[in-house]
């Protein structure tokens, strides 16, 4: 029988946990709270080591996200760490990509490699530090990790951003009058127009006005100029016509879908989208200068 001692400051209980549940005979030092001492049969080696590899690529990855994110973004809530701490582990952990070069699986055979080779030459009485093990050996996928956390908390910040930007357009929404006329968006790649249901452009000259003045002298953006026509106008009803392809997110047609709740619909690649997507000059060039019919049905 061997006395193995572990040491670690991530999820040590859990460690501990998970030792009593395969089996062995595991307790805490009686002088560091962070080390276990395992009692393991020669024949139970590969169940430790299996044991010790699962452990290290979940819940030690997961105290370690955890901890980073504590230290890092300081400012965000408890509860935001911790959602970000799961879109970030089950994110990496997922994938089916390559990470720094490696697979998920080549990750787990280094290290179980690593921990065989650790007991084959410790002796009768080994001791790992599981952390220094786990920063020498994987480093390069922990430094992936913190590269995956950072973009989960970029997009996080960025969708968090965008809903306060919706629910602000839906208060001003809120401060105008229904109107029950139904008006018809159309987004493309390189530009969003307005008609009324007769397919007439639907154009406001102060509003036009009133965002050339905010601008301050630069071009004025297209949908923020759209959106501010349909919350002026707040139409009863809204058919949205996108015919956009791969729209970086935000797309337009999803904020007139957030902002316009219970009014806004898309038309379910109607007669006239048809139309204009088989008509490439028209859909280019001449779609503002021409009179747009909406399909009757929509």
């Amino acid at each position: 029988m061997s006395i193995v001692e572990l040491e670690t400051e991530h999820a040590s209980a859990t460690l501990l946990q998970k030792l009593v549940a395969a089996g062995f005979n595991a307790q805490v030092h009686q002088t560091n709270v962070h080390a276990l001492t395992v009692e393991a049969e020669a024949e139970q080696k590969s169940n430790l080591v299996e044991t010790l590899v699962d452990y290290v690529f979940t819940d030690w990855c997961y105290d370690y996200i955890c901890l980073r994110i504590a230290a890092v973004y300081d400012y965000l809530t408890d509860d935001e760490r911790e959602y970000i701490a799961l879109l970030t582990f089950h994110g990496i952990r997922k994938s089916d990509e390559v990470i720094a070069g490696l697979t998920h699986d080549q990750w787990r055979q280094l290290v179980q490699d690593a921990v065989e080779h650790w007991m084959d030459a410790a002796g009768n009485s080994p001791y790992l530090n599981v952390d220094g093990l786990v920063r020498f050996r994987v480093k390069d996928y922990l430094l992936a990790t913190d590269h995956s956390m950072h973009e989960v908390v970029e997009q996080f910040l960025a969708d968090r951003e965008y809903e306060e930007f919706v629910s602000m357009l839906r208060y001003m929404l809120d401060t105008q009058p229904p109107n029950e006329q139904v008006l018809h968006v159309y987004c493309t790649n390189d530009r969003v127009w307005i008609t009324d249901s007769a397919g007439e452009l639907v154009r406001d000259t102060a509003v036009a006005d009133a965002a050339a003045r905010a601008s301050d002298g630069d071009e004025v953006n297209a949908e923020d100029l759209a959106m501010s026509i349909l919350i002026t106008r707040a139409p009863c009803r809204i058919v949205i016509h996108d015919m956009a392809i791969a729209a970086p997110w935000p797309s337009f047609s999803e904020t007139v879908e957030k902002v316009f709740v219970g009014r806004a619909a898309r038309c379910d690649n109607c007669s006239t989208c048809r139309e204009l997507l088989q008509s490439t000059d028209v859909y280019r060039e001449q779609n503002l200068q021409r009179k747009v019919i909406p399909d009757k049905l929509h």
